[in-house]
């Protein structure tokens, strides 16, 4: 959809609730920690019912609920467990998770089945007039399945552990928070001549580039500039309270 109509303004649009919707995420991942591990012996049971709250309510919330399910079941050690166990299982739980996310995805009726299935769940303040919840209801669930996937599969968790991908991670909130800075600085001047006959797509893609790098650029000096700033302050606090016996600040 983006690559079809880079310009359009529902694209940019779309572009600007993102990250406001990444803030509210972030906080509902925070009381989604603290409610799991008040009841950590049930989390299982809270997480479902936190899920089917949020997507019954506000059902933009459920795509950050899914994430941290899956963080909270690697911390666990469940996937751990089944890596380090039986190469046939492990194989067949990857084979099972891409042939689920293939029909999930591929497959019209399944797709159409769930995303009614589940929009109807939801209230209708929860839905859109345009009912986006048909949109992306079953890609919340293809995303998670590949998450879990990258935490069973040894290949991917190698690529993802690379010292790059470590590097990229850390700048994280910092391309969510700024990312959108940098596209309507840039790409606005690229919209200026999509109306004209000079528009083409080394221009489009070169626009998407010159954000990325802009983007990255900006959000490792947001990391140095107030990141890192921030860590060592709350780890001296922390360490003036008497929460840690030998304050170190290590760059992880």
């Amino acid at each position: 959809f983006t690559i079809e109509r880079p310009l359009h303004n529902v694209v940019l649009g779309g572009m600007l609730w993102l990250t406001t919707y990444s803030w509210w995420g972030g906080y509902t991942v925070y009381v989604s920690f603290i409610v799991c591990s008040t009841l950590s012996s049930n989390y299982a049971i809270v997480l479902f019912t936190l899920l089917a709250f949020s997507w019954i309510t506000y059902s933009y919330n459920t795509m950050f609920i899914l994430g941290y399910a899956v963080c909270e079941t690697a911390k666990r050690g469940t996937f751990k467990r089944i890596l380090n166990g039986s190469t046939l299982l492990n194989l067949g739980a990857q084979v099972v998770l891409a042939c689920v996310a293939f029909c999930i995805m591929w497959v019209g009726p399944i797709e159409d089945g769930l995303n009614k299935g589940f929009n109807h769940l939801a209230i209708p303040h929860a839905r859109s007039q345009v009912d986006t919840t048909r949109l992306f209801i079953t890609k919340i669930i293809v995303a998670t399945l590949l998450l879990i996937w990258a935490e069973m599969s040894p290949q991917a968790r190698w690529v993802l552990s690379a010292r790059p991908m470590r590097w990229f991670a850390r700048l994280s909130s910092g391309v969510c928070l700024l990312s959108i800075a940098a596209v309507y600085l840039i790409l606005p001047r690229v919209a200026a001549n999509a109306a004209g006959p000079t528009i083409s797509v080394a221009m489009v893609w070169g626009a998407y580039f010159a954000t990325l790098a802009a983007t990255c650029l900006a959000a490792a000096v947001f990391h140095f500039a107030v990141e890192w700033p921030s860590v060592i302050m709350g780890r001296a606090a922390w360490w003036l309270v008497g929460g840690e016996d030998k304050l170190t600040f290590a760059w992880r």
